[in-house]
């Protein structure tokens, strides 16, 4: 249908409403209990607050609960991804499309290439005096000197990945045990896959060998982590076009060995309609979700606070950022979720930083999310290209 010009009256009443809806939405969001997630916006509803919040300056179109202050500290990151910070606290940051790895000033100066003409470089970690990162073909490494401007030569070539697909990031870090731990997305958006190393976590002696699959059915962990406890939890982006609702996007708690059901079973292990009947025995096999997270928000990153500069109601509980919908009727993600843990187990969800924007309104998307030295929340947003701080002030936050 073709759009009609609206009337000076209805534009004045749409400028009034959109200014009203944007003062009242200041603080975080409620909690939702269980594995349901909180009804998703109607579409467009959050047209009129993308104006109203472009208006504002960058720092106070993000919201956090009471207490709370949301900081831009870094900007000009073209699609950084993930974060890292280096023994000695410096903040590292991926740029895939750049093919380099960035050094971060937190308190104030431009950031700087560390290492460059590196293949789609996503993961990266520090550990036992190197410098890891995860190439979408590889995962290489440096010997880290602390307070160098640039790596030092060439990395040295650790293992090999296979490379590609439609989902070409690789996140890599470093278990309690020692262990490096990457994982490899699907190369498609259902199928059954060639090699066995794809929609699955491998693990690795930190010196490459001992290459194995640790857990498989997961059609794209981006983001993992491990609790409190010294289990692994992650965070799976489901199959699309199986309409707006399902599947879930999954929160995992991943065994050794564990099979999570792609590209057999979704969500709850619901048998797919094409593959389901192949393998009846994988479906068997599969482990449902421990947690369901709304359908195609595109969960990226995961952190468990361990930290102290956040009150101790939020210790042991997880900060998830969702970067986003899509292709959903009306747009999911676009924030940073906490999940809430008791006894070990999740049990509610609610929102902790949102005005990101949704869907083609969105101006920034948050991606990667780490502890800093300081106990503060630090999130890389691909779309603004910043790099956001979250710390607790015991006022009110922004």
């Amino acid at each position: 249908m073709e759009r009609q010009p609206l009337s000076r009256s209805v534009l004045i009443l749409a400028v009034a409403l959109a200014g009203a809806l944007l003062a009242g939405c200041r603080g975080g969001g409620g909690i939702t209990t269980g594995s349901q997630a909180a009804p998703a916006a109607r579409p467009g509803e959050n047209a009129p607050a993308r104006s109203g919040a472009e208006a504002l300056p960058v720092e106070e179109r993000l919201r956090a609960p009471e207490g709370f202050r949301v900081e831009q500290v870094a900007q000009g990151l073209q699609g950084v991804r993930l974060l890292a910070f280096s023994p000695d606290g410096r903040l590292f940051a991926t740029q895939p499309r750049s093919g380099r790895v960035t050094l971060v000033p937190i308190g104030g100066g431009a950031p700087t290439a560390w290492a460059t003409g590196l293949n789609r470089p996503h993961g990266i970690a520090f550990h036992d005096g190197f410098l890891y990162v995860a190439e979408t073909d590889a995962v290489v490494r440096w010997r880290y000197q602390p307070g160098a401007q640039r790596a030092p030569g060439a990395p040295e070539r650790v293992a090999s990945l296979p490379g590609g697909g439609s989902h070409w990031t690789r996140t890599l870090r470093f278990g309690p045990d020692g262990k490096m731990y990457v994982s490899i997305g699907s190369t498609c958006n259902v199928c059954i896959e060639d090699d066995p190393r794809r929609a699955a976590i491998l693990q690795f002696a930190p010196d490459g060998s001992g290459e194995r699959i640790f857990a498989s059915g997961l059609r794209n962990t981006v983001g993992f982590d491990w609790d409190a406890q010294g289990r692994l939890w992650g965070v799976d982006n489901g199959t699309d076009n199986m309409g707006d609702n399902f599947p879930p996007e999954e929160l995992n708690l991943i065994q050794d060995g564990g099979f999570y059901g792609w590209p057999y079973a979704h969500g709850d292990c619901v048998p797919d309609p094409r593959y389901g009947s192949r393998r009846p025995e994988m479906v068997e096999r599969c482990i449902p979700p421990a947690f369901k997270i709304t359908a195609h928000s595109a969960p990226l990153g995961i952190i468990f606070y361990q930290a102290e500069q956040f009150p101790e109601a939020y210790r042991g509980d997880a900060f998830i950022t969702l970067h986003g919908s899509w292709n959903r009727s009306a747009p999911s993600g676009y924030k940073v979720i906490r999940i809430h843990f008791s006894n070990g187990q999740p049990v509610a969800m609610s929102d902790f930083i949102t005005g990101f924007g949704q869907g083609r309104g969105a101006w920034a998307r948050p991606v990667g999310i780490v502890t800093g030295p300081d106990g503060s929340l630090y999130l890389s947003d691909d779309r603004a290209g910043s790099i956001w701080r979250v710390r607790y002030t015991g006022s009110s936050g922004s």
